[in-house]
């Protein structure tokens, strides 16, 4: 700090922080990747934003780093003694975008201010001019209000804040051949038609191939095989086939029939009334089963370390597994024996799999794949059921009187307990000591009013002695408490531990209620 101007954005008295952004890979890097692995024999890497996504998620180091990503920051943080965001420091944007660049940190150059929705649309304009030009693909902008106080009393919803609104640009469009429709099975059994294309430079990637959604959106389109077709992007990521030239039309296109029979398995299809989407109700279906197992394995269900797509397609293909339950009873002598594994690959998996009966009971309710459950709905129905046995005896209508389910969804789940699949899973995965007979359940959502803790917003700040910070998050939240980072007007208690320094000033200065950790312990115990 003694070494900045006085011109400096920085805060002099701050020596610790935390910047940051977003994380992107530069469309000449990834061109350089793909000539580097298609030389390599490799697989090209789809477009830069699966590529970036794919490389942090990659365990090794170094293989992240020949990488070469590339980072814009926006935001930056003064860290407390306990390495915490702290106070904001920042009367506007403006100056915390100086203060990242006067570090040496990477900053978007495109930053323009304007007063006036004219003014705004101007930026807009000149901005989708640059585009073409930019080393990185955007589809858009992000118009923020500048002024910290504008911020604040903007406040934020639970997902995003209201200072800021993202902008969209009419997606690219290209035109290029369907040449063929071909069929995707996913999960649920769901059979998805998928348009073959002739490539063609799209936002950035060659594109070959797009999602055709369902017959009826194909039927209401009107796509045939052979057909010429204007293809778009979905956010600049997914592409989709918007229309159909009828006029370059020649007489040799062909329609493509709703499937009969299921492309993967050759089993009969089912359509059931009111749905739009064409099944495979085969539950040993390679494709199904496959996806079935994804979900199984994933981050929000069971999270098993050393499971990934590529083993459970070879699992499936070498019949080693007809379902989740099977995966606990693979010897390991078996997986060692694999084609790439080893045992080193066997004793992660097995080490994976010996965690799950750990899982909390909503993600292995998650992990189950019932129709229509999401991560929410799994928390829900963890929340009021203490076991598996409650949930299977558990009727559609007592099922839509729960929050966020209703009566679709809870028809939908009743269906899934009641069917043989869903039994038979049920059944094999408490053979395997998937389930306890009386699971920890997530505590029930606290109504504003409830208590102390219910529906307020707390800062922690200073050194708690008698529990870690994150207990205490996790104990204000059990209670159906919030904990922020910073102190404002909108914070209702502070907890002031030993040297607590800036955070306890400011809440004395906007008269908020601050309790030390004495009488934050006795509000703890107060209500269990």
């Amino acid at each position: 700090p003694e070494k900045l101007g006085r011109g400096s954005a920085i805060p002099r008295d701050v020596t610790a922080w935390e910047a940051r952004g977003e994380v992107y890979l530069g469309l000449t890097r990834f061109a350089a990747l793909n000539v580097q692995r298609q030389e390599a024999g490799l697989e090209s890497l789809a477009n830069p934003r699966n590529a970036t996504a794919g490389t942090l998620k990659t365990i090794d180091s170094n293989e992240v780093a020949r990488r070469g990503l590339s980072v814009f920051l926006y935001q930056l943080f003064p860290l407390d003694a306990d390495d915490q965001p702290g106070d904001d420091v920042f009367s506007d944007h403006r100056g915390e975008l100086a203060a990242l660049a006067e570090l040496g940190l990477p900053v978007n150059p495109f930053l323009e201010v304007a007063d006036s929705a004219d003014g705004i649309i101007r930026h807009l304009e000149k901005l989708q001019q640059l585009r073409d030009g930019l080393d990185y693909q955007i589809d858009g902008a992000v118009i923020k209000v500048d002024s910290r106080r504008g911020q604040q009393a903007l406040a934020s919803t639970a997902k995003a804040p209201r200072w800021g609104l993202a902008f969209k640009y009419a997606a690219e469009e290209a035109e290029t051949c369907l040449r063929e429709i071909t069929l995707q099975v996913g999960r649920t059994g769901v059979i998805t038609p998928v348009a073959e294309l002739d490539p063609v430079l799209l936002a950035g990637s060659t594109v070959s191939r797009a999602t055709l959604h369902n017959w009826e959106e194909m039927e209401r389109k009107d796509i045939r095989r052979g057909d010429r077709v204007v293809v778009v992007k979905g956010g600049d990521i997914i592409p989709k086939v918007l229309r159909v030239i009828t006029a370059a039309r020649t007489g040799d296109e062909t329609r493509i029939p709703r499937p009969r029979q299921c492309p993967v398995c050759h089993e009969r299809t089912s359509q059931q009334e009111g749905e739009v989407a064409v099944r495979c109700v085969n539950p040993l279906c390679p494709a199904v089963l496959s996806g079935r197992l994804r979900l199984f394995a994933s981050r929000d269900a069971c999270d098993i370390d050393g499971l990934g797509g590529r083993s459970i397609d070879m699992f499936v293909a070498e019949e080693l597994v007809a379902g989740p339950a099977d995966l606990f009873r693979l010897p390991r002598a078996t997986l060692a024996a694999l084609p790439g594994w080893g045992e080193k690959s066997a004793d992660r998996l097995l080490a994976g799999l010996a965690r799950v009966p750990d899982r909390p009971w909503e993600a292995r309710i998650f992990a189950l794949g019932i129709p229509q459950v999401g991560v929410n709905t799994a928390r829900t129905l963890a929340t009021h059921h203490a076991s598996v046995a409650s949930m299977v005896a558990t009727t559609a209508e007592d099922l839509a009187d729960l929050p966020d389910i209703g009566p679709v969804v809870g028809a939908a789940i009743e269906a899934f307990f009641a069917s043989d699949g869903g039994q038979h899973l049920v059944a094999q995965l408490s053979k395997v000591g998937f389930f306890q007979e009386r699971e920890e359940q997530p505590p029930p959502p606290a109504r504003e009013g409830e208590g102390w803790f219910a529906g307020r917003t707390f800062v922690l700040t200073g050194t708690l002695e008698g529990m870690t910070r994150s207990d205490a998050k996790r104990a204000i939240e059990k209670r159906g408490g919030k904990v922020s980072g910073s102190v404002s007007r909108r914070t209702h208690v502070v907890v002031a531990g030993a040297r607590a320094g800036g955070k306890l000033d400011k809440a004395r200065k906007l008269g908020l209620e601050i309790a030390d950790e004495e009488a934050f312990a006795a509000r703890l115990a107060e209500e269990g």
